[in-house]
């Protein structure tokens, strides 16, 4: 089953300002027949947008000489 916009915003806003995992999610909204592998891929999802550009380890280090 795929996510309509306003069920992606809801699950993004109680992901980010909540905490809410994919088993809270399950727990508070059972008429709306989600899966729990889908909202791990969602939250997933969310989660690299939201992430900093260039935040991490970097692939390569540049050694001068």
């Amino acid at each position: 089953m795929l996510f309509s916009e306003d069920d992606k915003t809801l699950i993004n806003n109680l992901h980010l300002f909540k905490g809410y995992g994919s088993r809270r999610l399950l727990a508070e909204f059972p008429m709306k027949n989600w899966t729990k592998g889908r909202l791990d891929t969602l939250l997933k999802e969310i989660g690299s947008i939201n992430q900093k550009c260039g935040s991490g380890r970097p692939k390569m280090a540049i050694f001068e000489t």
